[in-house]
Parts: structure tokens; sequence; C-alpha cells
């Protein structure tokens, strides 16, 4: 059954968990060309050429989602991973704070609006951005950025505080 869509979609499957994105972005596309409004085939699909550094490709199948779910956080949350890998930014500052808006508790959302506005020397919103992520569930990666942004600031008792936290995370594991 060649047109069978949830058997391409499980051949995709297969082939992601091979590694074989290649083959596994064909298997999407048929999925989506099967089924257009398959929201885990465009995901999935973003998803690989994210991976693959192809941001292009990346955000428009993440756009081709969020004509079919425009309120997709998962949607949002992956263009603004295609736009930030195309240094665009405020695009995908936009775009993290509408998946803060979808689902305020979405797994990094704080911390990559963080990132996006230390890149755009927006300190004091990244302060905040990141301050939210420690309380939502902190990690080094989040104290060092926020190192950082309060290094860029002058305010070096908070980066070395930051750094400590960052530090005590490494000592745990």
């Amino acid at each position: 059954r060649p047109q069978f869509a949830p058997a391409h979609a499980a051949l995709a499957h297969a082939y992601i968990v091979k590694h074989d994105y290649d083959h596994a972005a064909e298997e999407l596309q048929r999925v989506i060309a099967l089924d257009p409004k398959s929201e885990s085939a465009y995901d999935q699909l973003g998803l690989i050429y994210l991976s693959q550094k192809q941001p292009a490709k990346a955000e428009d199948a993440f756009t081709r989602l969020l004509k079919v779910n425009p309120i997709s956080a998962e949607a949002h949350a992956g263009l603004a991973g295609a736009l930030s890998d195309e240094h665009r930014n405020a695009e995908a500052l936009e775009e993290y704070k509408r998946v803060a808006d979808i689902d305020s508790l979405y797994q990094g959302v704080n911390y990559n609006m963080g990132v996006m506005e230390a890149r755009l020397n927006r300190y004091d919103d990244a302060i905040a951005s990141l301050l939210k992520q420690r309380q939502a569930g902190d990690d080094p990666d989040n104290e060092n950025l926020l190192a950082a942004v309060y290094e860029a600031k002058g305010m070096k008792k908070q980066a070395d505080e930051a750094r400590q936290k960052a530090a005590e995370f490494h000592e745990q594991k």
C-alpha cells in the first residue's frame, strides 16, 4: 500500500533510529504529500534539517507546520531555532516569545530567549529571562550565560555567583 501514510511515517522513524536522516527526510516528504496535515511529519522534518545545519529548509518545514497549526509551540520553537541559526536574532526572539505565550513551561524557552536577548545586547531582558529559566529548571549553560551577561553589564559580583552555581552543577555530576 504505497499510499499508506502511516507506513511511510514508521519507515521514517526507523531511518531516524538508524541515523539515516536523508532517507528519513525523503519518507517524511512522502508522508506530507499523502497527508498534508501531518503535524508530526513537518516537525520531524524540520528537526532533521536543523540537525543537518540546513536552517532554510528547517524554516520552510516549520512555517508549513504553522499553516496547519498556528499555535504549535513546537513549530514556533523550531522556527526560532532556524532563524537563530541564520543569525536572524530579533526574529528568533519573537518566535521564542510566541512559544512562551503558548506554553510558558516549554523546555528551555527562557534560556533561548536569554540567548537571543544577549546577542541583541538587551542585557536587562536577558537577565530577566535567564532568572526565569533558573526558576523553571536551572543548568550550567544557563548559569554560564547569566555570568557572561552580568559581566557584560559590569556586575562582577553577580557574575561570580553565577559562575559558582555553574561549577556546583559540574561537581554534582
